[in-house]
């Protein structure tokens, strides 16, 4: 199903394909997979990859993908509300976000569709050009249901985007997760300064999204600011998910740090420069301000 939202003059804008209808059926008739797997990925290869939402990949569910189907089997009707109230408010949050940044440019997809437990919410270089996906269920499972939380997200996500036009691709949206570790700690870093500033008294708490990251990672900032220059221009996926991966255990840092360190340099870098201009950074002067900024942090008296 293919929408056009609508900003507060009327003017169509930022295309949305809501696959939840055709999902809420396939449930409502205990479809089997094979059935999910026609109707949604087939039908929406661009969105269903191993590279953006890596669901329906087999010929039967996994493990992670049966544990959401059951939480929704639970669930039915608040993961209907949550995914209604996304389609819902979704031009209100565009309307919102083009007011803080007229530049951008509607060129994307936004989906509304299930993960099956592998995302709340991205955003993603696809062969198709740049797309969001938002899946309610998996949003209600780990997120809840509050609804200022939907708009955090949302901006987090549709920043990501923005960033991507402003920088030109150096930043934002990724196509291949292969970037150097710079780049995703100032895209990830800069998205939550960003949607904190655009959702009033939230707080960095849940601007990281996790209410106990900050106060788990603040006593080691300068240890972690100086494990990441040390790792700056790392290519390493191992190395990124040290920082950026919710699962990993047994590190020397809080899983997530590098949200974490990655808004305390977009706060610096906010001290001298608009949002916009931190957005239009190009490579190498971000390149090089980041390294300056985690200097700074690295360094910085107690």
């Amino acid at each position: 199903m293919l929408l056009a939202t609508p900003t507060s003059s009327g003017a169509p804008r930022c295309p949305v394909t809501n696959l939840m209808p055709q999902y809420w059926a396939l449930q409502a008739k205990a479809a089997p997979f094979r059935d999910y797997k026609t109707i949604l990925a087939d039908k929406n290869p661009a969105l269903y990859t191993g590279d953006f939402v890596n669901a329906l990949r087999g010929d039967h569910f996994t493990a992670w993908e049966q544990e959401e189907q059951t939480f929704l089997s639970k669930n039915p009707f608040a993961a209907r509300s949550v995914s209604r109230v996304i389609v819902e408010e979704m031009p209100h949050y565009i309307d919102d976000f083009t007011r803080a940044f007229p530049k951008l440019t509607c060129n994307f997809t936004i989906y509304v569709a299930p993960s099956f437990g592998t995302m709340n919410a991205a955003a993603m270089r696809t062969p198709d050009g740049l797309a969001l996906v938002f899946s309610p269920v998996t949003i209600l499972r780990y997120d809840g249901d509050r609804l200022s939380q939907f708009k955090l997200l949302f901006d987090h996500e549709l920043f990501h985007i923005y960033h991507a036009q402003a920088s030109r691709g150096a930043f934002g949206a990724s196509a291949d997760g292969n970037e150097p570790l710079y780049a995703t700690l100032w895209s990830e870093g800069l998205a939550v300064h960003v949607s904190e500033g655009l959702n009033g008294d939230i707080g960095r708490d849940r601007s990281l999204m996790d209410l106990t990251l900050q106060a788990r990672s603040r006593p080691l900032r300068q240890q972690i600011a100086r494990a990441v220059l040390a790792d700056l221009d790392s290519r390493d996926p191992a190395v990124s998910n040290r920082y950026f991966a919710l699962g990993v255990k047994g590190g020397a840092f809080p899983p997530r740090s590098g949200y974490y360190i990655g808004a305390l340099v977009a706060d610096d870098l906010a001290r001298t420069r608009t949002p916009d201009q931190l957005a239009a950074l190009p490579d190498r002067e971000a390149h090089a301000l980041v390294r300056s900024s985690l200097e700074r942090i690295a360094t910085a008296r107690e």
